[in-house]
């Protein structure tokens, strides 16, 4: 296991998220959303860029963790990072071996009078992952997990608690997670929940199509009563 110190970037998901009732968190790929891994001495430096232009409650995502695994049993669980709303982020760090798999999992905290009022989980996972678990909550994506007990564990093994950590691994690796998990050196999306839905882009294109049925439908019944 190994501990990384913070690093500071940007943010995502603007308020025209609202449009799409019913739906609490965000996710998608972006053409920044890419990575990178190059040899590096005697291990090997993996980068992340992303596109953070807000968060659903406009707070920092904190207790950002980076998990990686190998071709074979090795893994790594490198923390604490920080991203703060704002632009273009990087985490990168280096690691002793070449990194096969990987997520990254941080939080959106809840803060008192701000926004929906909730701690939000931040994922960069798998493009395929992300398009099948949009609209779908955290204990849907993950059947097996649950999203309090998840950010539990997430905080507790930022803190330093052996057990939590090994819950974090064995869900990356063999859990609910495993499906979720990228290739580095590829592209992947970002997802935020308890409900996953589409970035900006696609969101305006869901609420312009929800507001055209509805007026279509609004049509019909006029015609209806004539």
């Amino acid at each position: 296991m190994e501990s990384a110190s913070k690093r500071h970037a940007g943010a995502w998901l603007p308020a025209a998220l609202a449009l799409l009732a019913g739906l609490s968190a965000a996710g998608a790929a972006s053409a920044l959303n890419i990575s990178s891994v190059v040899a590096s001495g005697s291990g090997y430096e993996s980068a992340y860029d992303f596109d953070l232009t807000s968060t659903i409650n406009g707070n920092d995502v904190t207790n950002i963790v980076i998990l990686e695994g190998g071709a074979g049993s090795e893994v790594s669980l490198d923390f604490p990072y920080t991203a703060s709303p704002g632009g273009r982020v990087q985490l990168s760090h280096t690691i002793g071996f070449l990194p096969t798999s990987a997520m990254i999992v941080g939080l959106e905290l809840a803060a008192p009078n701000v926004g929906d009022g909730k701690t939000h989980i931040v994922m960069l996972v798998d493009r395929g992952f992300a398009a099948g678990a949009i609209g779908l909550r955290f204990s849907e994506a993950f059947p097996n997990s649950r999203h309090s007990l998840f950010i539990e564990d997430l905080l507790l093994a930022v803190g330093g608690d052996a057990t939590a950590q090994q819950a974090l691994v064995d869900f990356f690796l063999t859990g609910d997670g495993a499906v979720a998990a990228f290739a580095p050196g590829g592209s992947y999306s970002r997802i935020m929940s308890t409900t996953i839905v589409p970035e900006p882009g696609a969101a305006l294109l869901l609420a312009v199509g929800a507001a055209s049925l509805c007026s279509r439908r609004r049509r019909a019944a006029a015609r209806d009563l004539a």
